[in-house]
């Protein structure tokens, strides 16, 4: 009887947690070897049920390893696991995981929109539209972007964004969204393909960076920080 009730509950918390992670969810059977799955129904039941996230990240991270080529249930875990960081007030971690998420399942459509979500709601929560990204991300990205200039009256103040069809995350995680407009990138204004050179220039080293931009006739600024490590040291 006790299991079952506890298999109701996993079933409840799963279905409180999100389509994705319902979808994940199967009833464990008493007494037989735990299987990732079922060992992410006992992260939900102590996340959801238990309220209990900090004991529920050790069992998320257990997932994530033992879900071999299940990438949608390593990923999945470890969404869940970011937004057990963010109940517990850690949100530079949880940042930074969605980051690396990005990076390692950004091609996966079940997952990649839930991540770019997150990434950008965290950037609106906390009112700083950042993005830490590697070098090599960096160059990456540079791959799935294509640019024409924006000119009005003749003269060139800026360049128009378009995201390829195969960018992580349609590109949205990173900030940018197909057709905004962008003007400076580091005090340096784009007018010219010089200046453009030049901003790219900027890409290649670690550091921080600001871009400027026009998005539906709004100004926005947009920071990233640029590191060689995978993700940046946590504050």
């Amino acid at each position: 009887m006790a299991q079952v009730v506890r298999n109701t509950l996993i079933v409840i918390a799963a279905a409180l947690a999100g389509p994705i992670a319902l979808a994940q969810e199967t009833p464990t059977a008493a007494g037989s070897e735990a299987t990732p799955q079922m060992i992410f129904q006992e992260a939900l039941y102590q996340e959801v049920v238990l309220g209990d996230p900090e004991a529920a990240i050790a069992v998320y991270e257990r997932v994530a390893s033992a879900a071999g080529n299940d990438k949608v249930l390593a990923g999945l875990a470890t969404l869940r696991e970011g937004e057990c960081y963010e109940k517990l007030g850690h949100t530079r971690r949880a940042f930074d995981l969605y980051a690396d998420l990005i990076r390692r399942y950004g091609n996966i459509p079940q997952l990649a929109e839930a991540i770019a979500q997150k990434l950008i709601t965290q950037s609106m929560a906390t009112g700083k539209y950042s993005w830490f990204v590697t070098t090599a991300d960096a160059q990456e990205l540079l791959k799935y972007i294509s640019f024409r200039p924006y000119e009005k009256d003749g003269q060139q103040l800026g360049i128009v964004v378009n995201w390829k069809d195969k960018a992580p995350a349609g590109g949205t995680a990173y900030g940018l969204r197909s057709g905004d407009i962008v003007t400076e990138l580091n005090g340096i204004p784009l007018t010219s393909s010089d200046t453009i050179l030049q901003a790219i220039d900027v890409l290649k080293k670690p550091g921080t960076f600001n871009v400027k931009l026009l998005r539906d006739g709004e100004p926005l600024t947009l920071e990233y920080k640029v590191s060689e490590a995978v993700t940046p040291p946590l504050k």
